[in-house]
């Protein structure tokens, strides 16, 4: 850990809804919640008003903040996403009360605050905005969920309590350019929206359902991904998981025109490998037709739930969530529910992992990756780090804000005996293969793709690097397995490129 540091009052403080937003100076904006009152913590330097509210705060390339917006969330509407411009304007985004439930509201506003238009859409009981992100045309789209028709929600599927996936693209002035509505008879819930290739976008959710736009559902609740083409027509959908409940979770760009996703799964089978127990990280890269390239479990028996993921510059892979207990990939607990942070290669192999956490209850809610290869992590935590790992010194009350840095090595503080001794770099691989010991031992390797083919077996080895030739290799995901003369074993992944 690099640094941490909290921000809070004697009310509910932690992160925003937002994604942390990339600025053309290199920055970027994280999205803070507070209900505490000025004066009663250290809350009142980034912001000068009471009441819940949102606040935008902008840092630089160095993590200096430069400026914080704020804007409350007890009037008839709540702002909760912002999109900067170039000409030193602003969109923002979130949810439009009326008497009668809840709408999406989009706005832009100039760099004093001051508002040149606002518009708003299906002011009914039902629609709820759950993502926002800006589009390569210069649009937006808004996606979240609805349980009624209207003049924007044009259908509905199934009961008068069940919900749908409401996707909104709207143009750089906010007009309606298509509205389409996605779900079963069951309920369905939205979780991200991203951009994709060629104008479309990907959404990703969950459902209850197994018909209509969500077949193929394996039981229970199933993650839910589909891309859709520029005017909103949905191009293939994927229900993700196994028999059990898989949901929850974050979405984000995989830099190859695919997705990465993590959510929360209870299923031992299906599409899910490496499972655990209880609730585990479930971390996927899906291509641009939605095939999976590869899949793992990160946990113990406890519950462990994701709630944002990020591709680091070295193409890495870092998730942010919680843990209830210690054991499996879980080192330690302390004696409630823990941030939780996993670092993994590019394929998905564990790196490392690091515990933040007090007697009390603490989540790591966003993760973002700087250009040094570090990430921020910003979650709550509800005591003083006095009572735990890392966490500040000084706690305001009920809920606080933290925000740490982390780099990608972090300090070990736990050890598997084979495993984290066992290095493969690099991956993705079109060369040549490493394959090094922390300390030499005899091995047997064994490489496999994934119908069980074998393209590489050697033992024993005893060097402390095991270099493996597989520029003719046929492209792919493979398994490498290795076993030392103690018994010890460790199979991790491998992209060929």
């Amino acid at each position: 850990m690099v640094s941490i540091k909290g921000i809070g009052g004697t009310d509910e403080d932690q992160m925003g809804v937002s994604p942390i937003v990339n600025t053309s100076d290199g920055g970027h904006i994280i999205s803070l919640y507070s209900g505490s009152m000025i004066g009663s913590g250290n809350i009142d330097s980034i912001c000068s008003m009471n009441g819940f509210r949102t606040i935008f705060q902008k840092r630089d390339i160095n993590d200096n903040v430069l400026w914080n917006k704020y804007y409350s969330e007890m009037g008839d509407s709540g702002l909760q996403y912002i999109y900067p411009l170039n000409s030193g304007d602003y969109i923002l985004g979130g949810l439009f009360r009326t008497t009668v439930g809840f709408g999406f509201i989009i706005t832009k506003q100039d760099a004093f605050g001051n508002t040149i238009w606002s518009r708003n859409y299906s002011k009914g009981n039902g629609p709820i905005l759950r993502s926002m992100t800006a589009t390569n045309d210069g649009g937006y789209i808004m996606f979240g969920i609805a349980n009624n028709i209207d003049t924007n929600v044009t259908t509905h599927v199934g009961g008068v309590l069940s919900e749908d996936l409401w996707v909104l693209k709207l143009d750089s002035n906010g007009y309606k350019v298509w509205s389409k509505v996605y779900g079963g008879t069951q309920n369905e819930e939205a979780v991200s929206v991203i951009p994709a290739p060629r104008g479309g976008s990907y959404i990703y959710g969950y459902t209850f359902s197994n018909d209509y736009d969500c077949t193929g559902n394996h039981g229970g609740v199933d993650g839910y991904l589909a891309r859709l083409d520029s005017n909103g027509n949905m191009m293939w959908h994927h229900c993700l998981g196994g028999t059990g409940n898989e949901a929850y979770g974050a979405m984000v760009s995989n830099r190859k025109n695919g997705v990465l996703i993590a959510n929360a799964a209870s299923s031992p089978d299906g599409e899910v490998h490496h499972y655990h127990g209880g609730d585990d990280f479930w971390v996927l890269e899906a291509d641009s037709n939605g095939t999976i390239l590869w899949d793992n479990c990160y946990g113990g028996t406890g519950i462990e739930d994701p709630n944002s993921i990020c591709k680091a510059k070295d193409g890495t892979i870092w998730i942010a969530g919680s843990s209830s207990r210690k054991n499996g990939d879980v080192y330690a607990n302390n004696g409630n529910i823990d941030a939780w942070v996993v670092h993994t290669d590019s394929a998905g192999n564990l790196l490392n992992s690091r515990v933040i956490g007090s007697s009390a209850e603490d989540k790591a809610q966003v993760i973002y990756p700087l250009l040094n290869n570090n990430v921020i992590v910003g979650g709550y935590y509800s005591a003083a780090g006095t009572s735990g790992e890392q966490l500040p010194s000084i706690f305001y009350g009920y809920m606080d804000i933290f925000l740490a840095e982390l780099s990608p090595e972090p300090e070990a503080v736990y050890e598997i005996p084979f495993a984290d001794a066992v290095a493969l770099f690099p991956n993705p691989v079109s060369d040549i293969l490493n394959i090094k010991l922390v300390h030499p031992s005899k091995l047997e390797v064994c490489v496999i793709d994934l119908l069980g083919r074998q393209w590489y077996h050697a033992s024993p080895l005893n060097n402390q690097k095991v270099q493996i030739a597989v520029k003719d290799w046929p492209r792919g995901l493979y398994v490498v397995k290795i076993e030392s003369e103690d018994g010890y074993q460790v199979e991790k992944k491998v992209v060929i490129q």
